[in-house]
């Protein structure tokens, strides 16, 4: 008997010891990162935005009087400038790296364009005689910088410029320009159930327009292939749709969801990476399941993750790397997916810490921003 229960103890450390050495290759801890930098604005500023181009990463910090840029060099973690801006600003990123701020005083309703290197030194200006209703900035995927705006008496207007300020092309519209996923898109109302939408190249050429019925209410967005999609809800009801729509203004699929929407792959901060814009398929969260879509519309891959219950509102915090994958972030873990299938590749433990936030750029790198000031680095595959 001694014998048998002591080969059982046996058995059962050979069995928990295996156990374990599973659980700690599927699972690992940010410990040790490339570098750690440290912001040295002065203040309460909160961190807004997060991008990267090339070798180099941009933090967005707004205050309740300004908003002030600071550009990390990517290898060493080391600041190589700061720019200290008016409070109403946007910013986007050419593929040189210079970074364009467009900033409205908040008076006398006038737009300023400053343009700066990497060094934050000021390379180019334009002031906008126009009077502003709306505006927005993006990069193409040429690699230029567009600004689109909304005057007083409601013509649209874009223009693409140099990183020296000067106009490279200008566009006028009566159409309402929606945005930029790949192809700059306008709309304009036929009727009370119908829009005519036409799409744009990077040097604001004229491409194609169609009229359909898929915009009644919500919002809509398209890919860099022409595709539309269109988001349809009605107020106080748990149930939504999605309709993707060919170049052709033909329905290519539809689909019912009951759920709130909690995150798609368009959502502003889908992605840190400029090189991803207009290339995303479709992948939709509805409460706490994610869905990914083919291009006939069929749900190739479904999954349950928790949501961050840190979180005022129900989201699906979600990050699309360059390497074709997601890394979804929950409570104490963020999980890294395949974008294809939903099956793990990585799950990485987390402090369960109301003030970080964390970002995905692809093969393994991730950053980390803790109390609005501290930005680590880590290649989680070291």
């Amino acid at each position: 008997m001694k014998i048998k229960n002591l080969v059982a103890l046996l058995a059962v450390i050979l069995i928990s010891s295996f156990t374990l050495k599973v659980h700690a290759d599927s699972q690992v801890s940010l410990d040790s990162p490339e570098w750690s930098y440290t912001s040295e604005k002065k203040g309460f500023y909160l961190l807004s935005e997060f991008k990267k181009q090339g070798e180099y990463i941009y933090i967005q910090y707004r205050s309740a009087e300004d908003t002030r840029y600071e550009i990390i060099n990517d290898k060493t973690g080391k600041r190589t400038g700061a720019i200290q801006t008016l409070l109403n600003t946007d910013f986007a990123l050419d593929n040189k790296g210079n970074i364009y701020i467009i900033s409205n005083d908040g008076r006398s309703r006038k737009l300023f364009l400053n343009i700066f290197n990497t060094r934050g030194e000021k390379i180019g200006t334009y002031n906008f005689s126009e009077t502003i209703d709306l505006y927005n900035i993006t990069a193409t995927k040429d690699g230029k910088v567009l600004v689109y705006i909304r005057n007083n008496v409601a013509k649209n207007i874009v223009y693409k410029f140099s990183d020296s300020g000067k106009i490279l092309k200008k566009m006028e519209t009566w159409d309402f320009v929606n945005g930029y996923h790949g192809n700059l898109y306008a709309s304009k109302r036929i009727n009370s159930d119908s829009v005519k939408i036409s799409f744009y190249d990077d040097n604001l050429i004229y491409r194609y327009s169609y009229t359909n019925k898929f915009v009644e209410q919500g919002s809509h967005f398209g890919n860099a292939e022409g595709v539309m999609y269109f988001y349809k809800h009605e107020i106080y009801k748990p149930t939504f749709t999605i309709s993707a729509v060919k170049e052709d203004g033909k329905l290519l699929w539809k689909q019912d969801f009951k759920g709130q929407s909690t995150g798609n792959s368009f959502s502003r901060n889908s992605s840190i990476n400029n090189n991803l814009i207009g290339t995303k398929n479709y992948v939709q969260a509805v409460d706490n399941n994610i869905y990914v879509f083919n291009n006939k519309g069929l749900i190739v891959a479904k999954r349950k993750f928790s949501y961050n219950t840190d979180w005022p509102v129900k989201s699906m915090r979600m990050q699309f790397g360059y390497d074709n994958k997601i890394m979804i972030e929950a409570d104490t873990s963020l999980t890294i997916v395949n974008r294809n299938d939903l099956e793990t590749v990585k799950e990485i433990n987390i402090p369960k810490y109301r003030d970080d936030n964390y970002y995905y750029e692809g093969n393994g790198i991730i950053y980390a921003t803790y109390d609005n000031a501290v930005i680590k680095k880590f290649d989680y595959k070291k």
